[in-house]
């Protein structure tokens, strides 16, 4: 959801510019809800087209075998279709938001007058185990392919730097994480007013992993609260906790700590029913592993938190500690682990004072650095220096 709301602003970002823009895609999943749809058209005042409409996903069952051909067919077709579209139209810039190796190859070759981006929002190849393929992947990609592209977008200080370090020679650009301010300014004014009016809520719309965001860690934390200090904290948290591959896990979390009033899974919410759930948050939780993905990542949700003028509170691992200022303008947890978690949030529990400063400071950050029009406008004059 995150990188489908990253792509929508820079498209709103890039027609405030002056661009006729087109989001094109493989397969169309609804920007919010994460839907399959069927059909093209606006979202958002964005030209929306979907080049085939299937879901892309093996299922391991008795079936196994015909499903991976299906599933390689499918892959193959797409590729193919998504191509011709592109080739079928007029087009000045192509912004590959995600794209294998063949698409890099394919994409310059058929289109060798366009101007080609590229947005690096992590380190690629970073799931794959094997330390010998993922090195070779990365190469291949990194050292091999990026020449294929005329600009490089990176989202991260710790991605740029690793880009600098392979010496490629591609203009880069470090746009960070963004968030459009010029249409919710009227919504967000209220919300730094809004803190502390019911029982402490924490709010995550991360993934309902532990590898990532640390799910089990956060509701471990909460059931250790309410045993060790008889502190009830609720937990609102969207996504579909039954897709999780740790579901059993948190299921017998919340029964063990007998917390299942203070957890609460909504599943996928509208943009609107997002915002509103956002209103009555005293805290937004950003709980990222260290990890290769998360060290060269930058959450998406922080520009959008702290924009809120709501306090947040991340790990000390990746953009955050590079950015922000700890109970200044952002809360960072400098230990991982249950029991560091746990003493955070008894500490914040008891200086909402604090809080609600750091969701102010941090509001303010957020418009210094994120709004999505001011971070794409060199990109965009230099865009139209090249195309003239």
């Amino acid at each position: 959801m995150a990188a489908k709301e990253r792509v929508l602003n820079y498209a709103k970002s890039m027609k405030y510019y002056g661009f006729e823009v087109k989001i094109l895609m493989p397969f169309g999943f609804q920007p919010f809800s994460g839907e399959l749809i069927k059909k093209n058209g606006i979202i958002e005042s964005i030209d929306y087209e979907y080049t085939t409409f299937f879901k892309i996903h093996p299922k391991k069952n008795k079936f196994f075998p015909f499903n991976l051909f299906w599933f390689y067919f499918k892959k193959l077709f797409t590729v193919f279709t998504f191509h011709l579209n592109i080739l079928t139209k007029k087009k000045d810039v192509i912004w590959i938001y995600s794209c294998s190796n063949l698409d890099v190859i394919l994409l310059r070759i058929l289109n060798p007058r366009a101007r080609i981006l590229l947005e690096l929002c992590e380190i690629p190849f970073h799931n794959i185990e094997n330390k010998f393929l993922k090195e070779f992947y990365r190469n291949i990609r990194i050292k091999y392919l990026l020449f294929c592209y005329d600009y490089l977008i990176v989202i991260s200080k710790n991605l740029l730097g690793y880009i600098q370090k392979q010496k490629i020679t591609t203009k880069t650009f470090l746009i960070p994480v963004l968030y459009n301010f010029n249409e919710t300014n009227s919504k967000i004014n209220q919300f730094s007013e809004n803190l502390f009016k019911n029982n402490f809520r924490i709010v995550h719309t991360g993934s309902l992993t532990e590898h990532k965001d640390g799910i089990l860690t956060i509701i471990n934390a909460i059931g250790e609260l309410k045993r060790r200090f008889l502190i009830e904290i609720d937990f609102y948290s969207t996504g579909k906790i039954e897709n999780s591959n740790v579901f059993n896990q948190v299921q017998n979390l919340i029964k063990n700590f007998e917390i299942d009033n203070q957890i609460k899974f909504l599943g996928y919410l509208s943009k609107d029913d997002l915002f509103e759930l956002q209103k009555t948050s005293d805290l937004f939780i950003i709980y990222k592993i260290d990890n290769e993905q998360n060290r060269f990542n930058f959450p998406s949700k922080i520009a959008e938190y702290m924009a809120l003028g709501k306090p947040v509170l991340t790990t000390n691992v990746g953009e955050a500690p590079l950015r922000f200022i700890d109970d200044e303008n952002i809360f960072i947890l400098q230990d991982f682990g249950v029991d560091a978690l746990v003493l955070k949030l008894l500490f914040l529990y008891n200086n909402t004072e604090l809080m609600r400063k750091v969701g102010i400071n941090g509001k303010n950050v957020a418009y210094l650095n994120f709004d999505s029009i001011l971070n794409l406008k060199l990109l965009s004059e230099e865009i139209k220096l090249n195309l003239n």
